[in-house]
């Protein structure tokens, strides 16, 4: 038994003996364990985390809240070009005309100081409304609004326009009236109206705003189109836009029984492509379809084209026919 113990004593001292480098390695490896068991127990009171004070920074948020929301408060230079919202859902309804209405009947209506400072820029700058849907122009009236207001915007929808001849008898009105202070005779704008697709130079340029290079302009693009289907078409008219042509509108009128038709069962691809309104590359494509499907029954059948979308065939269909 002691012979026994003295073996297993034996072979285990072999087993942990070891050298002078061992020994010393085996110590660092001690002491960093434990090392690393003391700075783990004692870590969150030596570094203990601080909290960032930031109450001076909030209270300098709360100040410059406070001056923002007094600035809102006063009418901003800006107010013309961004929307203001409207502030006031229960608008009271009833007649109004933009172009008289006084500025108490607008805040009835919902408008805002701002909406009305502006329509009184528009209307100082010689801005008026003709129709209901000019009104839908200003930048403040939003689509929602408009639709709610349309009812009661007392405007013509639409402003119908007839030819009016002068000087065939004495009783018809004079195109001139007499200066009460110079004794001479001014044309009288208000009782003039001129047939644009059968105007030459002469009587478009007795049109306000119509000089001698406009009136060429015109009638260059009646020419190439055919003739005019809309007033509307002259705002394409260099150098006119759509606020100039609203001024003479009311002297303006279209007689579309003057237009010249496209027969699209007998033009050629050449011919069909020196229309304004389609490319080269549409009137092949017509003319193919109608060599492969024979004759258009209706002027509608060309959206079977591929090329022939919505927009193109509504700008080019009232200049086309199929007999």
């Amino acid at each position: 038994m002691k012979r026994k113990l003295a073996l297993y004593r034996n072979t285990l001292n072999e087993w942990f003996e070891l050298n002078k480098s061992e020994r010393n390695g085996s110590l660092v490896l001690i002491a960093f364990i434990v090392l690393m068991i003391v700075y783990n127990f004692v870590s969150p009171y030596i570094f203990r985390s601080s909290t960032f004070d930031n109450s001076r920074q909030t209270e300098e948020i709360k100040n410059w809240l406070a001056i923002a929301k007094e600035d809102s408060n006063e009418p901003s230079r800006y107010h013309s070009l961004i929307p203001e919202k409207d502030v006031n859902p229960t608008r009271q309804l009833f007649k109004f005309n933009p172009n008289n209405a006084s500025n108490e009947a607008l805040l009835k209506l919902g408008f805002t100081q701002g909406n009305i400072e502006s329509l009184r820029k528009y209307q100082a700058k010689g801005g008026t409304f003709k129709i209901k849907n000019d009104f839908s122009k200003m930048y403040f009236i939003t689509e929602d609004v408009f639709q709610e207001l349309y009812p009661y915007i007392n405007l013509p929808e639409k402003i119908e326009y007839a030819t009016k001849e002068y000087g065939q008898n004495q009783n018809d009105a004079s195109p001139f009236i007499e200066s009460e202070k110079t004794n001479y005779k001014r044309f009288d704008y208000s009782n003039l109206v001129v047939e644009i697709n059968s105007a030459d130079t002469t009587e478009l340029k007795k049109i306000k705003g119509i000089g001698s290079f406009t009136a060429k302009n015109i009638i260059r693009l009646r020419e190439h189109l055919g003739g005019f289907t809309s007033i509307d078409q002259l705002s394409g008219v260099y150098p006119l836009n759509k606020d100039k042509l609203d001024s003479m509108r009311p002297n303006l009128m279209v007689d579309i029984g003057l237009m010249q038709r496209i027969n699209i069962n007998e033009v050629s691809a050449e011919q069909l492509s020196k229309h304004p309104y389609l490319s080269s590359a549409q009137a092949k494509s017509l003319v193919a379809y109608r060599t492969m499907h024979g004759n258009f029954k209706q002027v509608e059948d060309i959206k079977k084209s591929a090329l022939i979308d919505q927009k193109t065939y509504d700008k080019v269909k009232d200049y086309l026919r199929v007999n």
